[in-house]
């Protein structure tokens, strides 16, 4: 049987430094702090304090997951330059997650009955983030869209549901089901997503990149491998 893989990961694609520690299968143990500035001084100190709590060192590691985004432009360069610098020092694998498979991870209870989830997260100004899954497959690329114009109306209202941002809003463009949702269990959701792309086989080489969005168009995802979640 395979051993249980100890995981760190973190996220400071918002005004927050949060981690979360998987040991031992299930045993997650979490710290989110609020933060306006300071996380490029912060995030090892409390990468560190975590670990210490934990009875765990770098060493004992097998991964490191990290948000990628979207999100604040510098969060994510600070969180996804950590993740690749750690990794490459303890020589383990380094795992992207994106703020819209956190989303999606966390609402599937939600979403009986549905084949088509739109993932919406705020953008900046009146704009939101959108990402398109069908089951557990990325449809359509994520992208950015005029919350007054969001040209989505192209999906069928038949098992489809949007998720997150301004949920009911758009919504209104397709005659779909909603919930309304906020970004929840970052850290926990990150180092169990990456727990499962870490035992499901990675790409050698494979590292986060972070996911900056500036596309005002859904278009159909082409040049991305469907992104498989469990």
């Amino acid at each position: 049987m395979q051993p249980e893989p100890t995981i760190l990961g973190f996220d400071t694609s918002a005004a927050h430094c949060a981690a979360a520690l998987l040991k031992d299968s299930k045993n997650i143990s979490t710290v989110f702090t609020e933060m306006q500035k300071g996380q490029v001084e912060s995030l090892i100190p409390i990468l560190e304090t975590l670990l210490k709590n934990e009875s765990t060192t770098w060493d004992n590691l097998n991964a490191i997951g990290v948000g990628i985004g979207p999100g604040n432009f510098t969060g994510i360069r600070i969180s996804v330059s950590a993740a690749r610098g750690l990794a490459l020092s303890l020589k383990i694998p380094a795992i992207g997650v994106s703020n819209f498979d956190i989303m999606h991870s966390v609402n599937q209870s939600y979403c009986q009955g549905n084949d088509v989830k739109i993932i919406s997260l705020k953008g900046p100004g009146d704009t939101a983030y959108i990402q398109v899954y069908k089951e557990k497959m990325v449809l359509y690329k994520s992208t950015q869209i005029s919350l007054s114009k969001p040209n989505i109306d192209f999906f069928s209202k038949q098992s489809t549901i949007v998720i997150g941002y301004k949920a009911e809003h758009l919504s209104k463009e397709i005659g779909c089901d909603y919930i309304e949702k906020y970004l929840t269990n970052i850290p926990q959701t990150i180092v169990e997503l990456s727990k499962q792309r870490l035992l499901g086989g990675l790409k050698t080489g494979e590292r986060p990149s972070p996911l900056y969005i500036k596309s005002a168009d859904a278009s159909p995802q082409t040049t991305l491998s469907p992104n498989i979640l469990k």
